[in-house]
């Protein structure tokens, strides 16, 4: 999803709603403004279902297509 997608999204609801992550096991987590980064990913190959699809290109050692993307990390990440 890119920017403009997530932002016309967002738009349709009241603008004083939280926003929440996936907690590391269950739950929910607030995102943290000091966390919200830009890197460069990769896709995984045959990830675990416990894992994410992407990496960090330096935990990546396959030849998938690297992109630039918004990471809003977990608060209590």
């Amino acid at each position: 999803m890119k920017i403009k997608e997530l932002i016309k999204i967002l738009e349709k609801y009241p603008q004083d709603l939280e926003i929440m992550v996936s907690g590391y096991e269950s739950g929910y987590d607030e995102i943290s403004e000091k966390r919200i980064r830009k890197t460069t990913l990769k896709k995984v190959n045959n990830s675990n279902d416990y894992d994410g699809d992407f990496e960090e290109i330096d935990f990546v050692k396959n030849d998938n297509p690297k992109f630039e993307a918004i990471i809003l990390e977990r608060k209590s990440f």
